[in-house]
């Protein structure tokens, strides 16, 4: 781990409310943003080269990659939803009232068949 004071917990912690700040603009997610504030951390606590001379630069510098990277794939992924989603939509009343009338017509039809046909057809599609 490295020496420079401001990677130890306090000095992490005390970036925290501008890297969320910073976090929270570029993706507009609060949830989002604490993802990659911990991911922030967790490079951080992995450790920066030891020759990083800001580290609070070096801090908003990987809270924004991480931010753009998780935009960009957030991006991806409903580009790719999109394109395998099928519409769904719903039947108008019209449509709904003409397909009762044509189950309403099939069922006045097979009821009068005479037998063994009405039984036959029941049995084959309704039991």
């Amino acid at each position: 781990m490295t020496s420079i004071p401001e990677f130890s917990a306090d000095g992490l912690l005390g970036h925290a409310n501008g890297l969320r700040a910073l976090a929270r603009a570029l993706l507009g997610d609060e949830h989002a943003a604490e993802d990659v504030l911990q991911d922030t951390w967790v490079a951080a606590l992995a450790g920066p080269a030891d020759t990083c001379d800001r580290p609070a630069g070096w801090l908003h510098g990987v809270t924004r990659k991480l931010a753009l990277k998780r935009r960009r794939g957030e991006g991806r992924r409903k580009a790719r939803e999109r394109l395998v989603s099928r519409g769904e939509r719903i039947a108008s009343v019209d449509e709904e009232v003409a397909g009762r009338e044509v189950l309403r017509s099939v069922v006045d039809a097979v009821l009068g068949l005479d037998e063994p046909y009405q039984s036959v057809v029941v049995m084959r599609y309704y039991q």
